[in-house]
């Protein structure tokens, strides 16, 4: 008994070694590209010129937390808009907009500053220019994988006193002889394994910490003010707010590689893009009416 009692807590902390690793993000949930429906132009009536997101605007101050003797940075606001628009959504929204006839696509070719003075200057083929302004975008994270190994090396080390307390009080004899005396070892051996019992309790309880799956929760705020430029009464005709809140479940540790953080760039920048698609849709409407 006290043989198959040692092998399980053997078998626990091996458990714990392996379940208590943290695991990386390998899939988000599926976002449905939007569909525009207003893609009825003969031909583009408005230029895109990129997007207006820099250190002026976005915050270049970065997260930093640690656990258990590791340090962990979550991007600043400006970086993390960087590698959003990395992503295929955000990289290609000027060649959506161009294929859905809505706009030409000309944001590889701007460099100016975005400002009514540069806009007056640019020499548009189109009526209409527009750009998005990137007022915030953040992200924060609340990853439990970040505890998973503290949580396991802390209940390895408890089982592991455990055992050793249980193997030292089997190891005792209730009753030993030395000479004429019988010595009564009843109760110092009821001691090591009462601790090793303790120990062991408060291992299993560490356990449960540890084998729960990795899980990264993030809390997103975005907002981008869309702007259209008249060429021909130089003024600004439009500024349209996209608001985004949005609190999402990853499976796995953000913190785990640089695939976990990527998968999370990659659907933001599908919220986003579709978010900012489906506002271009209501000013391509608002334009046309605006020309019949």
């Amino acid at each position: 008994m006290k043989k198959l009692y040692s092998l399980a807590s053997v078998l626990v902390i091996l458990v714990l070694s392996i379940t208590s690793c943290a695991t990386s993000i390998t899939a988000a949930k599926q976002v449905e590209s939007y569909k525009i429906e207003s893609a009825n132009n003969e031909k583009p009536i408005m230029e895109f010129i990129g997007y207006k997101g820099d250190s002026n605007i976005l915050s270049t101050t970065s997260e930093s937390k640690s656990s258990f003797g590791k340090i962990l940075t979550v991007m600043s606001p400006f970086d993390q808009w960087k590698a959003i628009t990395q992503t295929d959504s955000l990289r290609n929204m000027g060649m959506t907009l161009q294929n859905k006839n809505i706009a030409t696509d000309k944001s590889f070719a701007y460099f100016g500053i975005y400002s009514l003075q540069e806009l007056e200057l640019y020499k548009a083929q189109s009526r209409y220019v527009t750009f998005i302004e990137v007022a915030k975008n953040q992200y924060t994270i609340n990853d439990n994988g970040t505890n998973k190994n503290m949580w396991g090396i802390l209940g390895a080390s408890w089982l592991g006193s455990g055992l050793a307390f249980n193997i030292i009080g089997a190891a005792i004899p209730e009753k030993e002889n030395k000479g004429y005396y019988t010595y009564d070892n009843s109760g110092i051996k009821k001691l090591y394994q009462g601790f090793g019992i303790g120990f062991d309790i408060a291992g299993l309880i560490c356990l449960i910490p540890a084998i729960t799956k990795s899980k990264t929760i993030s809390n997103f705020e975005g907002l981008y003010n869309i702007y259209v430029y008249d060429t021909i009464s130089k003024e600004i005709i439009f500024k349209d707010a996209v608001s985004i809140s949005s609190t999402d479940n990853f499976e796995g540790s953000y913190f785990y590689d640089d695939a976990s953080k990527k998968i999370v760039h990659e659907y933001y920048g599908k919220i986003i893009s579709n978010a900012l698609l489906r506002k271009y849709d209501e000013i391509n409407k608002k334009l046309l009416w605006r020309n019949n």
